[in-house]
């Protein structure tokens, strides 16, 4: 998080300098007119937002197996399929049990991740059960959302960054669905002035 007092503008240059040079892998961003607005094309980009977001976190990831809770919707599973084809790394996602698997769930299979079913009462129990199984195996523990991890914020502001270059301006205004809170919490350090909405 942002340190307490810091002016908005030098978070989002703390957040940038924790990147620390790195490199992505990944093309840039789409972004399309539609009228006066811009929308951010996570389908056309190489990854949706979180993908950008996470891409350092993983190519810096020293264990070769990465860890997460799918959820039956979402797009944080995806992007971390994504980008462990690209960085070579294997995945192993827990999903709550259901009758059938959703096609969020299913579309992982494609990467070749290892897709292991649990009855759950909830998610948190979910969330502690992969948790202890990457410690016992070496593996990475992503958290749910790819939330409270600082280099992915830092991934998401560097992102807006590409965008404000293709815009020549920081957006007024951010209009996004929201989950975990991961990626508007940093497109309002990437663009401090504008006005989100969920």
């Amino acid at each position: 998080d942002i340190p307490v007092g810091m002016d908005p503008y030098d978070a989002r240059s703390h957040y940038i300098a924790m990147r620390n040079g790195f490199k992505s892998k990944l093309s840039a961003p789409v972004v399309q007119a539609h009228g006066k607005k811009w929308v951010f094309r996570g389908d056309a980009s190489a990854s949706s937002l979180k993908g950008y977001g996470a891409e350092q976190l993983i190519a810096e990831c020293k264990e070769d197996v990465l860890v997460y809770c799918a959820p039956r919707v979402g797009m944080a599973m995806d992007a971390i399929a994504t980008l462990a084809k690209i960085y070579d790394k294997h995945c192993v996602f827990f999903c709550p049990a259901s009758g059938e698997p959703s096609m969020h769930q299913k579309s992982l299979l494609a990467y070749g991740a290892d897709l292991r079913f649990i009855k759950i009462a909830a998610m948190p129990t979910l969330n502690s059960y992969a948790k202890k199984w990457a410690e016992k195996h070496g593996a990475k523990y992503l958290p749910f959302g790819l939330g409270k991890t600082a280099s992915v914020t830092a991934g998401i502001v560097n992102l807006a960054g590409h965008i404000t270059e293709q815009l020549g301006k920081d957006p007024s205004e951010i209009w996004m669905s929201v989950s975990t809170g991961t990626a508007i919490r940093a497109l309002q350090i990437a663009w401090p002035k504008a006005a989100c909405r969920g």
